[in-house]
């Protein structure tokens, strides 16, 4: 054994042991109910007061709290310069999330602010090199080779007048420096609202001239010297140029694009339109191939497919899905038919590839597939898209009144930001709700007699305003939880359970808000001290089934309560050197240029970093009470809870489940050796 040889015995074992798992893979790739298609269409075929099941904070049973809470010391206010800055007098402002780099901004008039919403010290940057009004700024990746060294991200910042590009690089210590390229494109009088990247580098924009362009940068070799070549195609149908040109010479009929979002799975491009037409463009099963149109969808065919070719007949939700198109069509105040558009990751569903938020909180799911009616692949060599089509529709938990930017889909997860009293208030003086609803099915073999596939609700209140909501990526450029999360808890790291970030205008910060796996749910039970503590872990296994449960146990065991596995508590970082407030002032070292020499990137020539306050942060140290009692106390409630897991789950399983005690305190692994 120690040179690698195996036995006969072994061998066999071995091959036993491969083909149970082929077995158990086999059986689970055959369940129709993993995927999220089939979750949903149960649900819509629901009464709907069935669909949900709200969770009470002040219920005695851990499982059904909120599944969602606020991180502890999760709430950053906007730095004080920043507020006092807002207060001024000014034309336009603007503000957004940066979840990639964790920094919210903000614009006033021709003023770029972005600030760190993980650091309370209150650190922004500030970029002033414009003399146009800012009204959109967004972050894509940048093509390689193009700088030198390459930037971690592209910094666009879209004006009237043309669209610019700053260098963005990321330290270890989770400081960003801004840099000039020198690169930037005129908008021809269309204001580009709309700005999204590809992994690979490609940039698309849209706005108020109802077309998509592609942005397009390098340099241009001369005779004596390198030219900064940077240019923007307009990518639409070549018809709807043609027909926009001819009747924009007696009226104005343009289309104005409000949504641009790009699958980076199956490599497809989506429009949303002020009129409530969604638009397809295929890019390639690469994403480097020619945009390439595919279809468009009308607000009223869509309504009309919706009821011939869905998988529901019939069903209520239809009416309000009419009503808010025809609201929609009267354009009153503004207001659109849809307000939110998201692409649904193929780890979730193999047949959704969209959902469509509508204003009255209607959630419309769609499918792409190909010219004979099957659903889109990613392979090489398979067919590409060739149309849209609505499968079904969900109604929300209540009556709501969606704005653009206060809906969040985010895979599995769905949350609808929503006023609670519409009385005229200051915005400071102004309440918000959050609905949040979470789907976490599980999978027939292992779900008790009686459970249903109801999603959800979680109801969290929120001072001021909702501005924006973006779930917190951590750096990646798509979120790694939109998957089932009984296994994407297992690959993800412990510390970092799904969060999700609301900007707000109570104060102007941001809010935190972690979502509670069921590792989590674990961690919780085996911590409380109560009357039932016994019954409740029982009651885990009963509702997971034996094999999760066990799974969840192992999981669990890697989390020691002095490192819980949910989000720890924001506290400043030690690494970052504290700068006074006079920092803006001249005299203020300008941050480090990145090593090497940066081809096409220039200084930061008016962006500056300022950081605090003045005061300097406060730390305090607590004396660490004995916690003697509470030790021996948790191993007794380990042993217990091993001795009745073993009783449900013979054979294998016993080595899992007597993990338990280890999972509540490391001293408690005593306990696994009396009880043995």
């Amino acid at each position: 054994m120690s040179r690698g040889i195996l036995s006969k015995a072994e061998k066999e074992k071995l091959a036993d042991s491969r083909k149970q798992v082929a077995k158990v893979l086999e059986r689970d790739a055959n369940l129709s109910d993993r995927d999220l298609y089939d979750r949903l269409l149960k649900q819509a075929r629901m009464p709907e007061q069935d669909m949900y099941e709200e969770k009470l904070a002040d219920n005695a049973l851990i499982h059904q709290r909120p599944a969602f809470s606020e991180v502890p010391g999760g709430y950053t206010p906007m730095p004080a310069a920043l507020q006092q800055a807002a207060q001024g007098e000014y034309y336009h402002s603007f503000q957004g999330l940066f979840p990639q780099i964790h920094r919210a901004w903000m614009t006033i008039d021709h003023v770029l602010y972005l600030w760190d919403y993980n650091d309370p010290r209150g650190s922004f940057y500030l970029y002033d090199g414009l003399d146009q009004t800012i009204i959109h700024a967004s972050l894509v990746r940048p093509r390689q080779g193009v700088f030198e060294p390459t930037p971690d991200w592209l910094l666009l910042l879209s004006t009237p007048v043309e669209v610019i590009l700053l260098g963005l690089y990321t330290t270890a210590t989770h400081d960003i420096n801004v840099f000039e390229t020198g690169y930037s494109v005129a908008t021809d009088g269309a204001n580009l609202l709309q700005i999204v990247g590809t992994p690979s580098g490609r940039i698309f924009m849209a706005g108020a001239d109802g077309f998509v362009y592609e942005l397009t940068y390098g340099d241009s070799e001369g005779w004596f010297y390198t030219n900064k070549k940077c240019t923007k195609r307009n990518r639409s149908r070549k018809r709807d140029v043609a027909l926009q040109y001819l009747s924009s010479v007696v009226y104005d009929s343009s289309d104005p694009i409000l949504d641009l979002v790009y699958d980076a799975e199956r490599s497809l491009l989506y429009t949303l339109s002020r009129a409530s037409t969604l638009q397809l463009f295929d890019l390639g099963w690469d994403g480097e191939g020619p945009v390439r149109f595919v279809a468009r969808l009308e607000a009223q065919k869509l309504a009309a497919d919706l009821r011939s070719q869905s998988k529901v007949r019939d069903a209520p939700i239809y009416a309000k899905v009419d009503k808010d198109i025809k609201e929609g069509e009267q354009n009153k105040e503004g207001q659109t038919a849809f307000v939110a558009l998201a692409p649904l990751p193929s780890a979730l569903s193999k047949q959704l590839q969209l959902v469509i938020t509508t204003v009255s909180g209607v959630r419309v799911y769609l499918e792409v597939v190909d010219a004979n009616g099957k659903v889109l692949e990613s392979a090489p060599d398979s067919p590409r898209a060739a149309r849209v089509k609505p499968l079904y529709a969900l109604p929300p938990p209540r009556p709501l009144k969606c704005q653009r930017g206060t809906v969040l889909n985010a895979a599995d997860v769905n949350v609808f930001a929503d006023e609670l009293a519409r009385s005229g208030l200051e915005p400071s003086h102004r309440e918000w709700e959050l609905l949040c609803l979470s789907d976490l099915p599980l999978l027939p073999s292992d779900r008790p007699e009686g459970r249903d596939d109801k999603s959800t609700l979680s109801r969290l209140r929120v001072p001021g305003v909702v501005l924006a909501l973006a779930e917190d990526v951590h750096g990646a450029v798509t979120s790694a939880a939109g998957s089932y999360e009984l296994v994407s808890q297992h690959r993800v790291d412990p510390a970092r359970a799904r969060t999700f970030i609301v900007l707000t205008t109570s104060v102007a910060g941001v809010k935190r808000i972690v979502k509670r796996r069921p590792v989590d749910e674990l961690q919780l039970l085996l911590g409380a001290s109560s009357a039932s503590w016994v019954d409740q872990p029982l009651d885990f296994f009963r509702r997971y089934g034996p094999d999760e449960a066990c799974a969840v146990c192992l999981r669990a065991c890697k989390c020691s309560p002095r490192r819980p596995c949910t989000s720890p508590q924001v506290r400043p970082r030690r690494s970052m050197r504290h700068v006074p407030a006079q920092c803006h002032q001249p005299a203020c070292p300008q941050p480090a240029s990145p090593p090497g020499a940066a081809r096409g990137v220039g200084s930061p020539l008016w962006g500056r970093r300022i950081i605090g306050d003045g005061r300097g942060p406060r730390w305090r140290t607590e004396r660490r009470a004995d916690r003697s009692g509470a030790r021996a106390g948790s191993a007794a409630r380990g042993e217990a809870v091993q001795r009745e897991a073993r009783r449900a789950m013979p054979g294998a399983r016993e080595a899992a489940s007597a993990l338990l005690g280890s999972a509540v305190d490391p001293q408690s692994a005593g306990a696994l050796e009396r009880y043995r």
